[in-house]
């Protein structure tokens, strides 16, 4: 099991780095393995906390609503529970490439995904 959580943490943003980076194949595994190097603790923790988030609701409404009903809850918060458990993801990527690459590896990401730089006061009138 213990191996099993090993790679599962290496390769947690290999998805992220595949949508955001363009890496592919072993690439995207390679990526993801040098942003969580030296920080496998917090992004573990905040794995089990998107597991969590996901599994606790749906199996509390599973217990508490028999049958068909709850088996459809039950899907309904796993569709709530995904995007949530995405943006974890999401956020610990930015945050893991900040740390590594400073303040110039964020801003260059934003650039990539098309956010157009603030206008200059240049010409401005008063």
């Amino acid at each position: 099991i213990l191996p099993g959580v090993v790679f599962g943490v290496w390769f947690c943003l290999a998805d992220v780095a595949v949508v955001l980076e363009g890496e592919r194949d072993l690439n995207a595994l390679k990526r993801s393995q040098r942003l969580v190097r030296g920080y496998g603790g917090k992004a573990l923790a905040l794995l089990l906390v998107g597991v969590l988030a996901a599994a606790l609701p749906a199996g509390l409404i599973r217990l508490m609503v028999k049958g068909t009903a709850g088996g459809l809850l039950s899907g309904l918060m796993g569709i709530v529970a995904t995007p949530f458990q995405y943006g974890l993801h999401i956020l610990l990527y930015y945050d893991l490439r900040a740390r590594k690459e400073g303040q110039q590896g964020s801003e260059g990401a934003g650039e990539q995904a098309g956010s157009a730089p603030p206008p200059s006061s240049e010409g401005a009138q008063p």
